[in-house]
């Protein structure tokens, strides 16, 4: 654990236990029959910086609807949520949707865990300016790993707590894979806890694909940085030029699937290991799963999360939810 020189109410942690089986986990995506590799992996320092370009786009309504969102409902979220938490935040990027909570609530401490140090270190040092009050822990790593002792060992036992989990990060997770998310923050926040949850909603397959498939070209730059990122990081030899972007809406699973495609018959080394493609064939690469508040609050209820309030924008693109763990 290493404080940052600057500022006292800061702290970096880094996990390098988490990040060292990241071949491991891509190796094994790709030996699958269905090729497929994390989203979890876009994040190093570049796919960040192209991930917030496409937040800016007119095409991605997300992030600004979501920001709006929290703008207007703040106060109604803070006096769900009470003085004096903890709040969590997995999978937290560049920390900027916190900021409406902090304005809104009073915590003790913020915990923002990310898998890009760059993100991390930048984001939660400016958060620390700003918000001088309150402890700042910046931890590099990937929080699906870092188990909820890691976590305790951080939280006075006294502290209640929160888990903030905003963004549609909760879509990226497969049915299966959201109720165990679920299930283990309950598990951190214990009962009475609560959880903040931003839901992308259902809506026009025009309006979803736009949305991945932006005329900027961001996301299909977004998704190939991926084999960029396994040429420079592991030394593959990944030809770029032979792999296009593919993003799509599947309304019959309720998901846009985002894949990388083989142009051509081709083979790429990888970790010293060789796997081949087929002219055609495609790297799964990412799943965002679209709710409805109906979906969403039967999925809660699953893992014994009450639903307290449902926030939506004017034209229900984007919804919040915050539940309580009993």
């Amino acid at each position: 654990m290493d404080d940052h020189p600057s500022r006292k109410n800061l702290k970096i942690i880094v996990k390098p236990s988490q990040i060292l089986s990241e071949l491991n986990q891509i190796k094994k995506g790709l030996r699958n029959k269905t090729k497929e590799i994390a989203p979890k992996f876009f994040y190093d320092a570049k796919g960040s910086e192209l991930f917030n370009k496409i937040c800016e786009t007119d095409a991605y309504y997300q992030t600004r609807t979501e920001m709006s969102l929290l703008h207007r409902r703040a106060n109604d979220i803070g006096d769900l949520l009470g003085d004096n938490r903890i709040i969590l935040e997995p999978g937290a990027g560049n920390m900027r949707k916190v900021r409406s909570l902090f304005k809104a609530v009073k915590p003790e401490r913020y915990l923002g865990i990310d898998i890009s140090k760059k993100e991390v270190v930048k984001s939660s040092h400016a958060l620390a300016i700003d918000f001088p009050k309150i402890l700042i822990f910046g931890i590099v790593g990937d929080f699906l790993l870092i188990d909820n002792d890691e976590l305790s060992e951080l939280i006075p036992d006294a502290c209640s707590r929160s888990v903030f989990f905003p963004g549609s990060t909760l879509g990226n997770f497969s049915p299966d894979q959201a109720q165990e998310f679920l299930t283990q923050t309950g598990v951190f926040i214990g009962n009475g806890g609560i959880g903040i949850f931003g839901l992308d909603l259902v809506k026009s397959p025009k309006i979803l694909n736009m949305a991945y498939n932006d005329p900027e070209g961001f996301t299909r730059d977004f998704n190939l940085n991926l084999l960029r990122r396994l040429n420079k990081e592991f030394g593959a030899n990944f030809d770029l030029g032979a792999f296009k972007h593919e993003a799509i809406y599947r309304e019959d699973k309720g998901r846009i699937e985002m894949h990388l495609v083989s142009s051509k018959r081709q083979v790429a080394i990888l970790g010293g290991e060789v796997f081949e493609f087929y002219e055609g064939e495609k790297i799964h690469t990412e799943n965002s799963y679209k709710y409805t508040k109906q979906s969403f609050e039967s999925l809660a209820r699953s893992c014994n999360f009450s639903l307290k309030a449902f926030f939506t924008d004017d034209r229900e693109y984007f919804g919040i939810a915050v539940v309580t763990f009993q």
